[in-house]
């Protein structure tokens, strides 16, 4: 049997193209199987991107990206962002 739910797994920084800053969030599937033995594994699936209003981003680049349903660019230097 599995399971699959979405868990927040990281957040970082960016700035849209008037120098605002703009909080990105990364969801990750999480898949959990259960095997008749008991045992339970983890496995990460699909990742997205979301701005902390919901809305779905595109990464277009390495610290490049665009919030869909505006069209909104963005850009972030943080060395760990997608």
């Amino acid at each position: 049997m599995s399971r699959k739910h979405e868990e927040m797994t990281r957040k970082f920084q960016a700035e849209d193209e008037e120098g605002n800053a703009v909080t990105l969030y990364v969801y990750t599937t999480i898949i959990t199987t259960h095997e008749l033995s008991g045992a339970t594994h983890r496995h990460e699936g699909m990742k997205s991107i979301r701005t902390g209003d919901g809305e779905h981003v595109n990464r277009t680049a390495k610290g490049q990206y665009q919030i869909v349903v505006t069209g909104k660019t963005l850009r972030s230097n943080e060395p760990d962002a997608p």
